[in-house]
C-alpha cells in the first residue's frame, strides 16, 4: 500500500504543474490539494476504494473552499473604483473656462475632460474644481471655494 503514497504525491505535483501552465478556475489545484489527505490515507493503509473515497471527498471540499475564496476575492469589498467610477470626488482645475450652457475643459488626475458646471456658473481658467458626477463623457463639476 505504501507504493500508492508516492503515486498520489506525484499526481498532486503533476496537477500543480498543469495548473500553473493553464489559466482557469483552479480545477487542477483542487485535485492537487485533495491528493494530500489521500496520500496520508494511503500511508495509514487504507484500501484503494478507501483512498478513492478520501480523494473524492477531499476534491469536493477543496473545490468548495477555492470557490468561496476566489468568489470573495473577485467580488471584493466594493471600495476599489477604477476608470470613470473613480472620478467623482477628485479635484482638478479648469483648463478652458465654462459658463452658462458652455462646455469647458478641466484637468483631473492629469487627463483633460469636457466639463460643465453643476450650477451653470462661470468658472475661469485655473479655478479649482471637484468632480460631482460623470454624465456620458462629460464631467459635472463644482467650484472649490477658498476659505
Amino acid at each position: 500500500m505504501a507504493s500508492y503514497v508516492g503515486g498520489w504525491l506525484l499526481f498532486g505535483l503533476l496537477c500543480v504543474v498543469f495548473e500553473l501552465m493553464t489559466p482557469g478556475l483552479f480545477y487542477c489545484l483542487s485535485f492537487a490539494l485533495a491528493t494530500l489527505p489521500t496520500a496520508l490515507s494511503a500511508w495509514y493503509g487504507f484500501s484503494l476504494a478507501g483512498q478513492s473515497t478520501v480523494f473524492f471527498i477531499s476534491s469536493l471540499v477543496s473545490f468548495f473552499m477555492l470557490y468561496v475564496c476566489v468568489r470573495k476575492a473577485a467580488k471584493g469589498d466594493g471600495h476599489y473604483k477604477s476608470n470613470v467610477d473613480a472620478l467623482p470626488g477628485k479635484k482638478g482645475f479648469v483648463v478652458e473656462k465654462m459658463f452658462h450652457n458652455h462646455v469647458g475643459q478641466v484637468q483631473v488626475e492629469g487627463e483633460i475632460w469636457s466639463a460643465q458646471s453643476l450650477h451653470q456658473e462661470l468658472l475661469e481658467k485655473g479655478a479649482s474644481i471637484i468632480v460631482i458626477r460623470v454624465e456620458g463623457v462629460r464631467l459635472i463639476v463644482n467650484a472649490i471655494t477658498q476659505s
